[in-house]
C-alpha cells in the first residue's frame, strides 16, 4: 500500500458528504469470504459511508443475500454468467448503471475474489480501489481447482493483485507470502461477530444440546468447512478413530466432493455424525466444546475464529494462520503437522480432554482482537485516508 502526501483538492472527497463504498463480489455465496463483508457492514457509519454491494453473477442456491437485505444494504446484480464474463467489456459503464451513480474520485470500490480484482484491476483504473486477499493463490487455488486450472487462476489473481494500488490481506500470514510475490499488502485481520458467537453459560448448553440431540454430559467435539483437499476432514477423521475414545462424539458441519470418501473413512463409527451443511452453525459452536481443523490452507479462518469467540478448544494443524490466532490464546489449543495422523490424534485428546470450562466468559481484551468492529473501523479509516489523498488511489 503506497503512502503519498496529501493532495488538498480531493480533501472534500470525504468531507461535507458521506463516501459511497461500492462492494465488488461475484456471488453472496455462504462461505467465509460473503460472512466477512456481512460482518464489515453490520458494523459501518452509515452516516459516513454509502454502501452498495455490485454482484457479477446471479446468486446461487446457498446465498446470503437476504442477510445483507436484513441490515438494509442495496444488492444490485449484473448477473453475467462466468463464461460471458471472459468475453465482456464495458464493466465500469453497467456497474454505474447498477449504482446509479458515477463513480469518480469520492467512491471506493473495493473487491474480493478473482473475478472482481481482475475485473476491477482491468477495467477500473483511475479509481480509488481497494481488494482485500482472502487466500494466498498459489496455495488454495490448484488445491481447490485441480493443479492446472489452479495455477493459471493464481497468476491471473497475482497479476490483479500487482495491478491494484491498494491490497489489504486478512492475516501477517498472508500479508508476508503476498510480500514474497511483489505484493505490498496491508492487514486488517478478520473479525467475527461476538454478539453471536459468545461462550454459552451451562444453562444454554445444555438446552442446545438438548435441541441438537447431543449427549450433555459428553465432550463434544465439532468440525467446520467443506468436506475438500484442501480442509482435508479425512485426516480429521482418521486422527479421531485412531483415539477410540468411547462415547466422545465429533460433528462434521459442511458438505463437500469428499463427502461419500469421509462416510467411508468413518466406517459407520456411531461417535462420527455428519450434518451437512447447515444455515447456521452457531448453535453447535456454542454446544460444543472443542473445534477440530486439518486444513492446509487458509487466509485467516473464520471457522476457527468463531469458535475461538465461543470459548472453544482447538486442534489445528501447524499453518500460519492457524499458529497467528492461537497466539492470542496459546492456552486454547495445540498444533499438529500437516497430514500427521497420529500428531493430530494426540492434539485432540489434549483438547477433548481437558477440564471442561463452566460459563467461559472470553475476555474483553480477546473479544476486542476477534470483533468485527475492530475490522471495521480499520478499513473505515483506509476508505478516509484513500478518498483524502493520503494513500495512493
Amino acid at each position: 500500500m503506497r503512502d503519498r502526501p496529501r493532495d488538498p483538492r480531493n480533501a472534500g472527497a470525504a468531507g461535507g458528504r458521506s463516501i459511497r463504498v461500492v462492494y465488488l463480489v461475484s456471488t453472496l455465496r455462504r462461505a467465509g469470504p460473503t460472512a466477512q463483508l456481512l460482518n464489515l457492514l453490520r458494523h459501518l457509519d452509515r452516516g459516513s459511508f454509502d454502501p452498495v454491494v455490485v454482484t457479477l453473477s446471479p446468486e446461487p442456491a446457498d446465498t446470503m443475500l437476504s442477510a445483507f437485505r436484513q441490515l438494509g444494504i442495496p444488492v444490485r446484480s449484473l448477473a453475467v454468467s462466468r463464461l460471458a464474463g471472459l468475453v465482456k467489456r464495458g464493466w465500469r459503464g453497467d456497474i454505474e448503471r447498477l449504482v446509479g451513480a458515477r463513480l469518480d474520485a469520492a467512491t471506493v470500490v473495493h473487491s474480493q475474489g478473482l473475478r472482481a480484482d481482475v475485473i476491477a484491476a482491468r477495467w477500473l483504473t483511475g479509481l480509488p480501489r481497494i481488494a482485500t486477499a482472502r487466500n494466498f493463490p498459489q496455495d488454495d487455488y490448484p488445491l481447490k481447482f485441480g493443479r492446472l486450472p489452479g495455477l493459471w487462476m493464481a497468476r491471473s489473481h497475482i497479476a490483479a493483485f500487482r495491478r491494484l494500488p491498494n491490497v489489504v490481506a486478512c492475516s501477517a500470514t498472508l500479508a508476508r507470502l503476498l510480500r514474497s510475490r511483489r505484493i505490498d499488502a496491508a492487514v486488517i485481520p478478520n473479525g467475527v461477530d461476538t454478539a453471536t458467537f459468545r461462550p454459552a453459560t451451562g444453562a444454554e448448553r445444555a438446552a442446545l444440546r438438548s435441541t441438537l440431540g447431543l449427549p450433555l454430559a459428553a465432550r463434544v467435539g465439532v468440525s467446520v468447512g467443506a468436506l475438500s483437499e484442501r480442509k482435508d476432514p479425512l485426516t480429521v477423521i482418521r486422527a479421531f478413530r485412531a483415539i477410540g475414545v468411547p462415547g466422545l462424539p465429533l460433528v462434521f458441519l459442511g458438505d463437500g466432493p469428499l463427502a461419500a470418501a469421509c462416510r467411508r473413512e468413518a466406517q459407520g463409527d456411531p461417535r462420527i455424525r455428519f450434518e451437512g451443511q447447515v444455515d447456521d452453525v452457531t448453535p453447535y459452536l456454542r454446544a460444543a466444546d472443542f473445534l477440530v481443523s486439518a486444513s492446509k490452507s487458509e487466509g485467516l479462518p473464520n471457522a476457527v475464529l468463531e469458535a475461538m469467540a465461543c470459548g472453544l478448544r482447538l486442534a489445528l494443524t501447524d499453518i500460519g494462520p492457524h499458529r497467528e490466532l492461537l497466539e492470542l490464546a496459546p492456552d486454547r489449543g495445540e498444533v499438529a503437522a500437516l497430514g500427521d495422523v497420529s500428531a493430530l490424534a494426540a492434539a485432540i485428546g489434549r483438547v477433548a480432554m481437558s477440564a471442561p470450562d463452566v460459563e467461559v466468559l472470553a475476555s474483553a481484551s480477546l473479544e476486542d482482537l476477534l470483533g468485527a468492529e475492530r475490522m471495521a473501523k480499520q478499513y473505515q479509516e483506509l476508505y478516509r485516508r484513500i478518498t483524502r489523498g493520503q494513500v495512493a488511489a
